[in-house]
Protein backbone atom coordinates (compact mmCIF):
# COMPACT_ATOMS: atom_id res chain seq x y z
CA UNK A 1 0.00 0.00 0.00
CA UNK A 2 2.51 2.27 0.84
CA UNK A 3 4.48 2.14 -2.46
CA UNK A 4 1.05 2.64 -4.17
CA UNK A 5 0.85 5.91 -2.24
CA UNK A 6 4.50 6.77 -3.20
CA UNK A 7 3.53 6.49 -7.17
CA UNK A 8 0.26 7.71 -6.92
CA UNK A 9 1.85 10.70 -5.01
CA UNK A 10 4.77 11.48 -7.63
CA UNK A 11 2.12 10.84 -11.14
CA UNK A 12 -0.48 13.63 -9.33
CA UNK A 13 2.74 16.24 -8.72
CA UNK A 14 3.64 15.15 -12.51
CA UNK A 15 0.45 15.67 -13.92
CA UNK A 16 -0.30 19.05 -12.07
CA UNK A 17 3.06 20.34 -13.01
CA UNK A 18 1.74 19.54 -17.10
CA UNK A 19 1.51 22.13 -18.96
CA UNK A 20 -1.56 20.99 -20.78
CA UNK A 21 -3.25 20.45 -16.92
CA UNK A 22 -2.91 24.07 -16.29
CA UNK A 23 -3.89 25.59 -19.58
CA UNK A 24 -6.79 23.50 -20.24
CA UNK A 25 -8.14 24.07 -16.32
CA UNK A 26 -7.85 27.91 -17.06
CA UNK A 27 -9.32 27.74 -20.58
CA UNK A 28 -12.66 25.59 -18.53
CA UNK A 29 -12.46 28.32 -15.60
CA UNK A 30 -12.28 31.44 -18.04
CA UNK A 31 -14.95 29.96 -20.27
CA UNK A 32 -17.53 29.47 -17.47
CA UNK A 33 -16.82 32.91 -15.75
CA UNK A 34 -17.46 34.15 -19.34
CA UNK A 35 -20.50 32.27 -19.75
CA UNK A 36 -22.15 33.04 -17.08
CA UNK A 37 -21.31 36.65 -16.72
CA UNK A 38 -22.66 37.29 -20.52
CA UNK A 39 -26.11 35.96 -19.11
CA UNK A 40 -25.88 39.20 -17.15
CA UNK A 41 -24.90 41.52 -19.91
CA UNK A 42 -27.68 40.13 -22.82
CA UNK A 43 -30.62 41.42 -20.69
CA UNK A 44 -28.72 44.79 -20.97
CA UNK A 45 -27.93 44.93 -24.69
CA UNK A 46 -31.75 43.91 -24.96
CA UNK A 47 -33.08 46.45 -22.98
CA UNK A 48 -30.73 48.89 -25.07
CA UNK A 49 -32.56 47.98 -28.22
CA UNK A 50 -34.44 50.18 -29.75
CA UNK A 51 -38.18 48.44 -30.54
CA UNK A 52 -38.27 47.89 -34.81
CA UNK A 53 -40.78 50.65 -36.22
CA UNK A 54 -43.11 48.62 -38.51
CA UNK A 55 -45.30 50.97 -40.78
CA UNK A 56 -48.89 49.41 -41.28
CA UNK A 57 -50.91 50.33 -44.34
CA UNK A 58 -54.66 49.75 -44.47
CA UNK A 59 -55.48 51.89 -47.76
CA UNK A 60 -59.04 50.37 -47.35
CA UNK A 61 -59.84 50.90 -43.45
CA UNK A 62 -60.35 47.06 -43.27
CA UNK A 63 -59.78 47.11 -39.74
CA UNK A 64 -61.67 50.74 -38.74
CA UNK A 65 -59.14 52.47 -37.29
CA UNK A 66 -58.47 50.36 -34.96
CA UNK A 67 -55.04 49.23 -35.84
CA UNK A 68 -53.59 51.65 -33.03
CA UNK A 69 -54.28 48.91 -30.58
CA UNK A 70 -50.99 47.07 -31.78
CA UNK A 71 -48.53 49.11 -29.90
CA UNK A 72 -50.32 48.01 -26.29
CA UNK A 73 -50.41 44.17 -27.27
CA UNK A 74 -46.59 44.28 -25.84
CA UNK A 75 -45.25 42.59 -29.36
CA UNK A 76 -41.80 44.51 -29.07
CA UNK A 77 -42.27 46.34 -31.88
CA UNK A 78 -43.19 50.18 -32.68
CA UNK A 79 -46.30 50.31 -35.12
CA UNK A 80 -46.70 53.62 -37.28
CA UNK A 81 -50.22 53.58 -38.57
CA UNK A 82 -50.33 54.95 -41.98
CA UNK A 83 -52.55 58.29 -42.01
CA UNK A 84 -52.46 58.67 -45.61
CA UNK A 85 -52.43 56.24 -49.15
CA UNK A 86 -49.43 54.54 -49.05
CA UNK A 87 -48.06 52.35 -51.89
CA UNK A 88 -45.87 49.23 -51.89
CA UNK A 89 -43.02 51.14 -53.79
CA UNK A 90 -43.46 54.12 -50.93
CA UNK A 91 -42.95 51.17 -47.89
CA UNK A 92 -40.18 49.68 -49.88
CA UNK A 93 -38.47 53.09 -50.24
CA UNK A 94 -39.16 54.15 -46.39
CA UNK A 95 -37.18 50.55 -45.83
CA UNK A 96 -34.52 51.50 -48.15
CA UNK A 97 -33.99 54.82 -46.06
CA UNK A 98 -34.14 53.63 -42.77
CA UNK A 99 -37.23 55.09 -42.22
CA UNK A 100 -38.53 52.51 -40.97
CA UNK A 101 -37.70 48.62 -40.15
CA UNK A 102 -40.30 46.93 -41.74
CA UNK A 103 -43.96 47.45 -43.49
CA UNK A 104 -47.72 45.48 -43.52
CA UNK A 105 -49.83 46.54 -46.35
CA UNK A 106 -53.37 45.25 -45.82
CA UNK A 107 -56.29 45.21 -48.48
CA UNK A 108 -58.89 43.15 -50.31
CA UNK A 109 -58.97 40.73 -53.06
CA UNK A 110 -61.54 37.99 -54.36
CA UNK A 111 -63.27 38.07 -50.34
CA UNK A 112 -59.76 37.72 -48.53
CA UNK A 113 -57.77 40.07 -46.61
CA UNK A 114 -54.49 39.91 -48.31
CA UNK A 115 -51.40 40.83 -45.47
CA UNK A 116 -48.14 41.69 -47.16
CA UNK A 117 -44.99 41.77 -44.74
CA UNK A 118 -42.11 43.68 -46.59
CA UNK A 119 -38.81 43.03 -45.07
CA UNK A 120 -35.84 44.51 -46.52
CA UNK A 121 -34.29 40.47 -47.29
CA UNK A 122 -36.12 37.46 -47.24
CA UNK A 123 -33.72 35.59 -47.52
CA UNK A 124 -33.82 34.84 -43.72
CA UNK A 125 -37.75 35.66 -43.20
CA UNK A 126 -39.88 33.12 -45.23
CA UNK A 127 -43.15 34.08 -43.13
CA UNK A 128 -44.44 36.91 -40.92
CA UNK A 129 -43.90 36.86 -37.40
CA UNK A 130 -46.84 34.59 -35.73
CA UNK A 131 -47.68 37.25 -32.92
CA UNK A 132 -48.09 39.22 -35.22
CA UNK A 133 -50.51 37.48 -37.36
CA UNK A 134 -52.59 36.44 -34.23
CA UNK A 135 -52.62 40.41 -32.87
CA UNK A 136 -54.24 41.40 -36.45
CA UNK A 137 -56.54 38.54 -36.80
CA UNK A 138 -57.43 38.86 -33.14
CA UNK A 139 -58.51 42.75 -33.76
CA UNK A 140 -60.34 41.94 -36.90
CA UNK A 141 -62.39 39.57 -35.03
CA UNK A 142 -62.92 41.75 -31.94
CA UNK A 143 -64.65 44.57 -34.50
CA UNK A 144 -66.45 41.85 -36.51
CA UNK A 145 -68.40 40.47 -33.06
CA UNK A 146 -69.29 43.73 -32.07
CA UNK A 147 -71.38 44.30 -34.83
CA UNK A 148 -73.30 41.60 -33.99
CA UNK A 149 -74.03 43.67 -30.36
CA UNK A 150 -73.04 41.43 -28.93
CA UNK A 151 -71.46 41.81 -25.09
CA UNK A 152 -68.04 41.47 -24.09
CA UNK A 153 -68.87 38.25 -21.74
CA UNK A 154 -70.40 36.29 -25.32
CA UNK A 155 -67.32 37.57 -27.07
CA UNK A 156 -64.91 36.11 -24.66
CA UNK A 157 -67.11 32.62 -24.47
CA UNK A 158 -66.63 32.31 -28.31
CA UNK A 159 -62.67 32.79 -27.93
CA UNK A 160 -62.06 30.82 -24.93
CA UNK A 161 -57.83 31.16 -23.47
CA UNK A 162 -57.12 27.53 -23.23
CA UNK A 163 -53.96 26.82 -20.82
CA UNK A 164 -51.67 23.62 -21.74
CA UNK A 165 -49.59 22.35 -19.15
CA UNK A 166 -48.03 19.16 -19.09
CA UNK A 167 -47.62 17.00 -15.68
CA UNK A 168 -44.85 14.09 -15.29
CA UNK A 169 -46.21 11.18 -13.41
CA UNK A 170 -42.50 11.23 -12.34
CA UNK A 171 -41.23 12.81 -8.88
CA UNK A 172 -39.43 15.28 -10.72
CA UNK A 173 -39.61 16.62 -14.36
CA UNK A 174 -36.52 16.34 -16.81
CA UNK A 175 -37.98 19.03 -18.88
CA UNK A 176 -36.14 21.83 -16.50
CA UNK A 177 -32.87 19.86 -16.22
CA UNK A 178 -32.50 18.43 -19.93
CA UNK A 179 -29.96 21.36 -20.60
CA UNK A 180 -27.79 20.75 -17.59
CA UNK A 181 -27.67 17.14 -17.85
CA UNK A 182 -26.74 16.77 -21.62
CA UNK A 183 -23.91 19.42 -20.52
CA UNK A 184 -22.79 17.45 -17.43
CA UNK A 185 -22.66 14.30 -19.03
CA UNK A 186 -20.50 15.78 -22.07
CA UNK A 187 -18.28 16.83 -18.86
CA UNK A 188 -18.12 13.51 -17.38
CA UNK A 189 -17.31 11.79 -20.53
CA UNK A 190 -14.26 14.17 -21.54
CA UNK A 191 -12.56 14.28 -18.63
CA UNK A 192 -12.79 10.53 -18.14
CA UNK A 193 -11.96 9.73 -21.27
CA UNK A 194 -8.93 12.60 -21.58
CA UNK A 195 -7.36 11.48 -18.01
CA UNK A 196 -7.72 7.59 -18.67
CA UNK A 197 -6.13 8.08 -22.28
CA UNK A 198 -3.38 9.35 -20.36
CA UNK A 199 -2.46 6.55 -18.36
CA UNK A 200 -2.02 4.89 -21.12
CA UNK A 201 0.74 7.00 -22.57
CA UNK A 202 1.86 7.01 -19.10
CA UNK A 203 2.39 3.21 -18.95
CA UNK A 204 3.54 2.79 -22.29
CA UNK A 205 6.39 5.20 -22.07
CA UNK A 206 7.34 4.06 -18.84
CA UNK A 207 7.20 0.49 -19.74
CA UNK A 208 9.73 1.09 -22.80
CA UNK A 209 12.35 3.26 -20.59
CA UNK A 210 14.96 2.58 -18.18
CA UNK A 211 12.65 4.14 -15.62
CA UNK A 212 10.68 0.70 -15.04
CA UNK A 213 13.39 -1.14 -14.71
CA UNK A 214 14.55 1.11 -11.69
CA UNK A 215 10.96 0.96 -10.52
CA UNK A 216 10.46 -2.75 -10.39
CA UNK A 217 13.59 -3.53 -8.85
CA UNK A 218 11.78 -1.29 -5.64
CA UNK A 219 8.07 -2.45 -6.04
CA UNK A 220 5.90 -4.66 -7.97
CA UNK A 221 4.63 -4.37 -11.68
CA UNK A 222 1.13 -4.22 -9.33
CA UNK A 223 1.53 -1.28 -7.83
CA UNK A 224 3.34 0.65 -10.84
CA UNK A 225 -0.01 -0.02 -12.67
CA UNK A 226 -2.34 0.98 -9.52
CA UNK A 227 -0.17 4.35 -8.79
CA UNK A 228 -0.25 5.51 -11.82
CA UNK A 229 -4.63 5.31 -12.10
CA UNK A 230 -4.79 6.56 -9.40
CA UNK A 231 -2.62 9.74 -9.76
CA UNK A 232 -3.78 10.98 -13.13
CA UNK A 233 -6.94 9.97 -11.32
CA UNK A 234 -6.66 12.11 -8.61
CA UNK A 235 -5.38 14.94 -11.20
CA UNK A 236 -8.62 14.76 -12.76
CA UNK A 237 -11.39 14.87 -9.94
CA UNK A 238 -9.06 18.09 -8.70
CA UNK A 239 -9.85 19.66 -12.10
CA UNK A 240 -13.59 19.04 -11.45
CA UNK A 241 -13.86 19.93 -8.03
CA UNK A 242 -12.29 23.07 -8.95
CA UNK A 243 -14.84 23.79 -12.36
CA UNK A 244 -17.44 22.51 -9.76
CA UNK A 245 -16.72 25.29 -7.14
CA UNK A 246 -15.93 28.11 -10.55
CA UNK A 247 -18.93 27.25 -11.60
CA UNK A 248 -20.92 27.26 -8.30
CA UNK A 249 -19.43 30.75 -7.88
CA UNK A 250 -20.50 31.99 -11.05
CA UNK A 251 -23.85 30.85 -11.33
CA UNK A 252 -24.31 32.48 -7.78
CA UNK A 253 -22.42 36.04 -8.65
CA UNK A 254 -23.64 36.63 -12.44
CA UNK A 255 -26.65 34.58 -12.80
CA UNK A 256 -30.26 35.12 -11.99
CA UNK A 257 -32.16 33.14 -10.24
CA UNK A 258 -35.25 33.76 -12.11
CA UNK A 259 -33.09 32.70 -15.43
CA UNK A 260 -31.54 29.94 -13.60
CA UNK A 261 -35.01 28.30 -12.47
CA UNK A 262 -36.63 28.45 -15.91
CA UNK A 263 -33.98 25.50 -16.97
CA UNK A 264 -33.39 23.97 -13.60
CA UNK A 265 -35.13 22.64 -10.89
CA UNK A 266 -32.90 23.84 -7.90
CA UNK A 267 -34.39 21.11 -6.01
CA UNK A 268 -32.42 18.19 -7.48
CA UNK A 269 -29.59 19.57 -7.10
CA UNK A 270 -28.87 18.20 -3.56
CA UNK A 271 -25.83 16.68 -1.41
CA UNK A 272 -26.36 13.27 -2.35
CA UNK A 273 -26.43 14.00 -5.93
CA UNK A 274 -23.05 15.79 -5.63
CA UNK A 275 -21.94 11.95 -3.90
CA UNK A 276 -22.93 10.81 -6.50
CA UNK A 277 -21.72 12.37 -9.31
CA UNK A 278 -17.94 11.98 -7.71
CA UNK A 279 -18.80 8.10 -6.64
CA UNK A 280 -19.72 7.56 -10.50
CA UNK A 281 -16.86 9.96 -12.08
CA UNK A 282 -14.07 7.76 -9.68
CA UNK A 283 -15.50 4.19 -10.58
CA UNK A 284 -16.06 5.46 -14.36
CA UNK A 285 -12.62 6.70 -14.47
CA UNK A 286 -10.91 3.41 -12.67
CA UNK A 287 -12.51 1.55 -15.52
CA UNK A 288 -11.39 3.26 -18.48
CA UNK A 289 -8.00 4.18 -16.72
CA UNK A 290 -7.48 0.57 -16.19
CA UNK A 291 -8.74 -0.25 -20.00
CA UNK A 292 -6.25 2.31 -21.42
CA UNK A 293 -3.42 0.93 -19.25
CA UNK A 294 -4.35 -2.51 -20.58
CA UNK A 295 -4.05 -1.56 -23.86
CA UNK A 296 -0.66 0.61 -23.31
CA UNK A 297 0.50 -2.72 -22.06
CA UNK A 298 0.07 -4.17 -25.36
CA UNK A 299 2.39 -1.79 -27.38
CA UNK A 300 6.22 -1.28 -27.28
CA UNK A 301 6.14 2.63 -28.42
CA UNK A 302 4.43 5.35 -27.59
CA UNK A 303 3.79 6.00 -31.14
CA UNK A 304 1.26 2.98 -31.45
CA UNK A 305 -0.69 3.68 -28.09
CA UNK A 306 -3.41 5.53 -30.41
CA UNK A 307 -4.35 2.80 -32.57
CA UNK A 308 -3.79 0.42 -29.46
CA UNK A 309 -6.65 2.15 -27.51
CA UNK A 310 -9.07 2.46 -30.76
CA UNK A 311 -10.95 -0.73 -28.92
CA UNK A 312 -11.36 1.35 -25.75
CA UNK A 313 -11.96 4.47 -27.47
CA UNK A 314 -14.93 3.00 -29.43
CA UNK A 315 -16.43 1.69 -26.06
CA UNK A 316 -16.31 5.04 -24.17
CA UNK A 317 -17.73 6.69 -27.31
CA UNK A 318 -20.58 4.39 -28.15
CA UNK A 319 -21.07 4.14 -24.15
CA UNK A 320 -21.23 7.69 -23.93
CA UNK A 321 -23.84 8.04 -26.86
CA UNK A 322 -26.11 5.17 -25.39
CA UNK A 323 -26.45 7.09 -22.14
CA UNK A 324 -26.69 10.64 -23.89
CA UNK A 325 -29.28 9.72 -25.72
CA UNK A 326 -31.33 7.55 -24.05
CA UNK A 327 -31.46 10.84 -21.13
CA UNK A 328 -34.15 11.87 -23.39
CA UNK A 329 -35.95 9.40 -22.02
CA UNK A 330 -35.05 8.33 -18.73
CA UNK A 331 -37.93 6.11 -17.71
CA UNK A 332 -37.09 3.91 -20.77
CA UNK A 333 -35.99 0.88 -20.69
CA UNK A 334 -32.96 1.38 -22.33
CA UNK A 335 -31.89 4.17 -19.91
CA UNK A 336 -32.58 1.89 -17.39
CA UNK A 337 -29.86 -0.78 -18.99
CA UNK A 338 -28.09 2.03 -19.93
CA UNK A 339 -27.67 2.51 -16.27
CA UNK A 340 -26.51 -0.91 -15.38
CA UNK A 341 -24.01 -1.47 -18.09
CA UNK A 342 -20.54 -0.93 -16.22
CA UNK A 343 -19.18 0.99 -19.38
CA UNK A 344 -22.69 3.70 -20.08
CA UNK A 345 -23.65 3.90 -16.19
CA UNK A 346 -20.90 6.44 -15.32
CA UNK A 347 -22.35 8.52 -17.62
CA UNK A 348 -26.35 7.71 -17.50
CA UNK A 349 -26.82 6.30 -13.71
CA UNK A 350 -26.17 10.07 -11.79
CA UNK A 351 -28.47 11.71 -13.93
CA UNK A 352 -31.24 9.31 -12.82
CA UNK A 353 -30.76 10.29 -9.90
CA UNK A 354 -31.18 13.48 -10.51
CA UNK A 355 -34.29 13.16 -12.19
CA UNK A 356 -35.98 11.04 -9.08
CA UNK A 357 -36.51 7.63 -11.83
CA UNK A 358 -33.63 5.32 -9.71
CA UNK A 359 -34.63 2.79 -7.34
CA UNK A 360 -31.94 1.79 -4.73
CA UNK A 361 -31.59 -1.54 -5.93
CA UNK A 362 -30.79 -0.29 -9.51
CA UNK A 363 -28.03 1.78 -7.92
CA UNK A 364 -26.54 -0.99 -5.73
CA UNK A 365 -26.74 -3.40 -8.75
CA UNK A 366 -24.94 -0.51 -10.94
CA UNK A 367 -22.09 0.06 -8.50
CA UNK A 368 -21.57 -3.04 -7.80
CA UNK A 369 -21.56 -4.06 -11.50
CA UNK A 370 -18.89 -1.34 -11.95
CA UNK A 371 -16.88 -2.23 -8.74
CA UNK A 372 -16.58 -6.13 -10.02
CA UNK A 373 -15.79 -4.68 -14.17
CA UNK A 374 -12.97 -2.36 -12.25
CA UNK A 375 -11.19 -5.80 -10.75
CA UNK A 376 -11.66 -7.92 -13.34
CA UNK A 377 -10.04 -5.41 -15.59
CA UNK A 378 -7.78 -4.33 -12.92
CA UNK A 379 -6.49 -8.24 -12.69
CA UNK A 380 -5.59 -8.46 -16.37
CA UNK A 381 -4.38 -5.23 -16.93
CA UNK A 382 -1.87 -6.17 -14.13
CA UNK A 383 -0.72 -9.37 -15.29
CA UNK A 384 -0.23 -8.39 -18.76
CA UNK A 385 1.65 -5.46 -18.05
CA UNK A 386 4.30 -7.81 -15.66
CA UNK A 387 4.86 -9.84 -18.16
CA UNK A 388 5.28 -7.07 -21.03
CA UNK A 389 7.69 -5.57 -18.65
CA UNK A 390 9.52 -9.34 -18.47
CA UNK A 391 9.43 -9.49 -22.16
CA UNK A 392 11.46 -6.23 -22.50
CA UNK A 393 8.20 -4.10 -23.45
CA UNK A 394 8.04 -6.00 -26.68
CA UNK A 395 4.79 -5.81 -28.63
CA UNK A 396 2.43 -8.65 -27.37
CA UNK A 397 -0.15 -10.41 -29.77
CA UNK A 398 -3.78 -10.97 -28.78
CA UNK A 399 -2.30 -14.60 -28.18
CA UNK A 400 0.55 -14.11 -26.23
CA UNK A 401 -1.74 -12.07 -23.96
CA UNK A 402 -4.05 -14.41 -23.45
CA UNK A 403 -1.83 -17.44 -22.94
CA UNK A 404 -0.03 -15.35 -20.03
CA UNK A 405 -3.69 -14.39 -19.18
CA UNK A 406 -4.21 -18.27 -18.33
CA UNK A 407 -0.51 -18.99 -16.97
CA UNK A 408 -0.74 -19.31 -13.07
Amino acid sequence: MRDILIVTKFTLIEALKKKAFIVSTIIMILMIVLASAFTKIIPKLANNNEKDKILIVDNDNIFENQLNTMNELGLNNEFIIAKEKTSLADVKAKIKNKDIKKGIIISKAEGKIKIEYVVENTSLMMNSPVDIQKALKEIYSQNQLKKLNLTQQQIQSLEPNFEYTIVSSQEKDANKNITVILALTGLLFAAIYTFAYQVSTSITTEKTSKIVETLVTYTKARNIVLGKTFGIGLAGLIQLLIIAIISIFSINTFVDKNMLSAFLDLSTITPALGITIVVYFILGYMEYALLYALTGSFVSNPEEVKAAATPASLIAVMSFYLAYFTIMSPTSNLNSIASIVPFSSPFSAPFRVMLGVATPREMIMSVLILIATNILIAHIAIKVYTNAIINNGTKLSLKEIIKMYKTK
